[in-house]
């Protein structure tokens, strides 16, 4: 009688990070989810004017080796930056997110605060996806005449 034994290892695969594809064309944002061991799925056309406007994984997530980030692209590359300055976190994020920029709060974001300042001015054209830094602080009282 003949016995044959057969061992199977398995390995718990390490994590692979989301990267951020916001901004990218399809070939760039193909690469870098194949560098970070990850597959991508395009929606909308994939001209070479055509960006990643929005991504179904958020960037810096750990996910599973080989899981699928579904990019949505668009090909209306550039769009004017809207005014930011004097906007509650709530509105200025939800104005960031209907031009299709990616919104990064510093400072407060407990209610009072407001805009005071962004990283890129208002009116500049610039690619769907761009990331606009937006320092916050709380409003000053202001006194009423007597």
């Amino acid at each position: 009688m003949l016995i044959l034994l057969s061992t199977a290892y398995t390995y718990a695969a390490e994590a692979a990070t989301v990267p951020y594809l916001y901004g990218r064309n399809h070939v760039d944002a193909e690469s870098v989810a194949t560098a970070a061991t990850l597959r991508v799925q395009f929606i909308g056309s994939v001209s070479p004017t055509a960006k990643v406007i929005n991504q179904s994984l958020p960037a810096g997530r750990e996910v599973s080796p080989g899981a699928t980030i579904v990019a949505r692209m668009d090909t209306i590359a550039n769009v004017q930056v809207p005014l930011f300055i004097g906007f509650d976190t709530a509105a200025a994020a939800s104005r960031a997110q209907a031009g299709g920029f990616r919104a990064v709060f510093l400072g407060p974001s407990a209610p009072g605060a407001v805009v005071v300042e962004q990283s890129v001015p208002a009116g500049r054209s610039v690619t769907r996806g761009t990331v606009i830094e937006l320092q916050m602080r709380f409003k000053k009282p202001t006194q009423q005449p007597r």
